[in-house]
């Protein structure tokens, strides 16, 4: 039943910890059991099907989806529109996958606005290789 209800609520907010509390897990541990839920062979497939199926529903393709979101990180006024557009194309790409090689440990809030662009420039180059 919890399950169930983290799937409705991740599907509504996108925020799996969010989703998590609203399910009735604990809020102190809400962001391991998101994480355990999101990668769980029996709910990833559920999740994907019903975004999949909204998607059509709207008739929204995944890849008019990316174009958006690319150019949102583009043209982002602010460094923080801007990342978030980048955080979404990085969960896109499978960047925070387990298996991923590659890792990023850093504080948002102590970059300056070069250091921003850099990372964002380096990330949609990597989007553009592939």
């Amino acid at each position: 039943m919890k399950q169930r209800k983290f799937v409705d609520e991740y599907l509504q907010s996108g925020n799996g910890t969010q989703a998590a509390i609203k399910a009735g897990y604990a809020e102190k541990g809400a962001r391991v059991a998101a994480n355990r839920l999101l990668t769980n062979d029996n709910i990833k497939p559920i999740i994907q099907k019903r975004q999949k199926k909204a998607a059509d529903k709207a008739d929204v393709s995944l890849e008019w989806v990316l174009k958006q979101v690319k150019n949102l990180s583009e043209n982002a006024k602010k460094d923080g529109d801007k990342l978030k557009a980048l955080d979404m194309l990085i969960k896109h790409k499978g960047g925070y996958e387990k298996n991923n090689k590659h890792s990023l440990d850093i504080d948002i809030d102590q970059l300056n606005e070069i250091q921003i662009a850099a990372i964002g420039n380096l990330l949609i180059q990597n989007l553009n290789d592939d």
